[in-house]
Order: C-alpha cells, then sequence, then structure tokens
C-alpha cells in the first residue's frame, strides 16, 4: 500500500503536467485566429449618364429638323432634333448617345463630322404641325428604320430589318481582304474598323436614312438561326435599280449602336460599290 501511494501520485503529477503543456501548446494558435469580420459589398456601378447640356451657338431648321451648333464648355459638336424654336444663347439639355459620324445633310448641302440625333431638347417639346404630330417626326432615325421591317430591335441585324434567307449560291469576292458574309459575322471582332470586300446579292434597298442607303446583302453563307446570313451596307452611292449581284468595298464596324434599340452585330460603311 505504501508503495502504491507514491506511484499514484506520480501519476496525477504526469497528468497535470501534460495538460498544462497541452493547453500552453493549444493558446497561442487560438489567439492568431481572429474573429471574422463582415466585408459590406461593394455598390453596384451605375452607368454613366448621356444627358449633355450646353448653350447654343448657331442654329438653322432644314429637312423636319433643327440643328443647334452647342457649346458644351470644353467642346462643341451639332445636334439635330425635330423641329424646335430654340435661339442662340439659349441652354439646352439632350440626350447625347445616338452619334452619326460623317454625316451629309442633302437639305443644307453641307458635311458635319458628326451629329448627335436627339429625340427632342429635354423639358421642351418639338413644334407640330396642324394635324397634331411632331414635325419631321417621320423621318427621325427611328420612324425611319422601321420602315425597312418593323420597329426597334436590340438583335443583331438588326432582327426586325433583316431579309428572309434566300436559297441563294454566290461567289465570294477576290482579294486579301475579301469575306463571305458568314466570315464576317463570324470574324467581325477581329475585322472591326478594317477595310473589307464583301460580294452578295442585293435582297433590300432602302434609300436616304440619315443621309445614307442601306443595302442588304445575302451571298448563301451565315445562318438565320444566328441572324448571320444578312449583312446591312451602307453607302452615299445613289441605287441602281438594276443592282443584282455587288462587290462592296467598307469599313467594317462590330456591334455597331445607332441608339433606338437598333444594334448591328456587323455592318459594312462607308462602301463603294462594283457590279
Amino acid at each position: 500500500m505504501s508503495k502504491l501511494i507514491p506511484a499514484l501520485c506520480l501519476a496525477a503529477l504526469f497528468v497535470v503536467t501534460a495538460c498544462e503543456k497541452s493547453e500552453t501548446a493549444i493558446q497561442p494558435a487560438e489567439q492568431a485566429q481572429p474573429a471574422a469580420t463582415a466585408t459590406a459589398p461593394a455598390p453596384a456601378q451605375q452607368p454613366a449618364s448621356t444627358i449633355r447640356t450646353g448653350t447654343v451657338l448657331e442654329t438653322m431648321d432644314s429637312g423636319g429638323y433643327t440643328y443647334m451648333h452647342v457649346d458644351l464648355g470644353g467642346s462643341q459638336e451639332w445636334v439635330a432634333v425635330p423641329v424646335t424654336g430654340v435661339s442662340v444663347g439659349q441652354e439646352v439639355s439632350y440626350d447625347g448617345a445616338m452619334v452619326m459620324p460623317n454625316f451629309r445633310s442633302k437639305t443644307l448641302d453641307r458635311e458635319f463630322d458628326a451629329v448627335v440625333f436627339a429625340g427632342g431638347i429635354i423639358g421642351k417639346g418639338a413644334a407640330t404641325t396642324a394635324d397634331g404630330d411632331a414635325a419631321g417626326a417621320a423621318d427621325s432615325f427611328d420612324a425611319a428604320l422601321a420602315g425597312q421591317g418593323g420597329g426597334p430591335a436590340a438583335n443583331p441585324g438588326s432582327l426586325k430589318s433583316i431579309t428572309p434567307a434566300a436559297e441563294i449560291q454566290v461567289a465570294k469576292a477576290e482579294g486579301e481582304n475579301a469575306y463571305s458574309i458568314g466570315e464576317v459575322y463570324a470574324k467581325a471582332g477581329e475585322l472591326n474598323g478594317q477595310r473589307i470586300k464583301v460580294r452578295g446579292k442585293v435582297m433590300k434597298v432602302t434609300e436616304n436614312i440619315m443621309g445614307r442607303n442601306w443595302i442588304h446583302l445575302q451571298d448563301g453563307t451565315g445562318t438565320p438561326e444566328t441572324k448571320s446570313h444578312d449583312l446591312v451596307v451602307t453607302t452615299a452611292v445613289t441605287p441602281d435599280p438594276a443592282w443584282d449581284v455587288v462587290t462592296v468595298d467598307g469599313v467594317l464596324a462590330a456591334d455597331k449602336d445607332f441608339g433606338a434599340g437598333y444594334l448591328y452585330a456587323a455592318i459594312i460603311e462607308e462602301a463603294t460599290i462594283t457590279e
């Protein structure tokens, strides 16, 4: 019995010592783990406004539009709205989202580097005709493109202006910068801003929309499912009723957004045309 008591005491001392060492080893690790801190999510970025405000330097009415030369403070630009009473020195606000570069006004016989086409001056109604319709409304970009086959549609093509697919086969144009219509859509991002050639059958022509003539071409490539069978070309060339198969040479623009819902995945601009 006398031998058993010292042995038990020794065992108890070993257990206490081991526990103390274990707690000492664990404690720093626990202290090294800071309490979780909640992080507030970053606020969503708001899109930049396209509303602009400036002072009218010059104004004129022509072709159903009021053209205004506007001073924005650090820059100046031309703006066209449906006919509206406005005077030099007046402060105006408008939506500057839709810009038409290299615009030629036939009625003014004048070339502009760019013109902003806005629906009107914010806070001021357009002048009205006797029947109550806004003067020049039928010549607005939205109304004019609607004449291609429907109202606004934010789809490649633009969707409601696409001509139905025809069962045709047209040989591709010759040259290093020549592409089929299907290839144009497939490589639109790569070809953006480049001058290219495309050969196709003229399916539809719409004249004098914003100073341009709009031509729909097909060559049998692309697919109706992806809306890549129909390519729109804009040109200053006067349309010929005899056009059938033509070769166009122009600058490709990818994801061209004219505003009012008219988005083109691919469109050829400033085109010359040969038969």
